[in-house]
């Protein structure tokens, strides 16, 4: 695949965004980002993500609760979604498969892999 992969990150945290964001497009990532509901919708209007990578705790709305919502519209229904959390794996684990979400990354273990675990999801999930 020639084109970058694009990311549309949910984060209610500008330093968790502004972290992720760089080591993502450090690596070739086109990335977009919302802190809230009202904006990644916004951003959704006019720009199809490849993936969701989202936040599980956030005020206003659940990364759970995103990801249902993305799996329930008929425009983003396949998009495949990510949660990314500092729970516990097991824990993280279990968010996800209860939302309907595609993969789970822990934020514990940094940026550092963050790409490359995101590609290997797109590897299995999208292309």
């Amino acid at each position: 695949m020639n084109d970058k992969p694009k990311v549309l990150l949910m984060d209610d945290s500008e330093l968790a965004i502004e972290v992720t964001r760089a080591a993502l497009e450090r690596d070739g990532f086109e990335v977009k980002s919302a802190r809230s509901l009202a904006q990644f919708n916004m951003i959704l209007q006019t720009w199809s993500p490849t993936i969701v990578l989202t936040d599980v705790n956030m005020p206003g709305v659940s990364g759970a609760d995103l990801c249902r919502w993305i799996k329930r519209r008929v425009d983003t229904q396949t998009v495949p979604v990510v949660l990314f959390s500092e729970l516990p794996d097991t824990q993280l684990a279990d968010v996800a498969k209860r939302a309907g979400a595609d993969g789970f990354l822990s934020k514990a273990n940094g940026v550092g892999l963050l790409s490359q675990k995101l590609v290997a999801l797109c590897e299995e999930l999208v292309w």
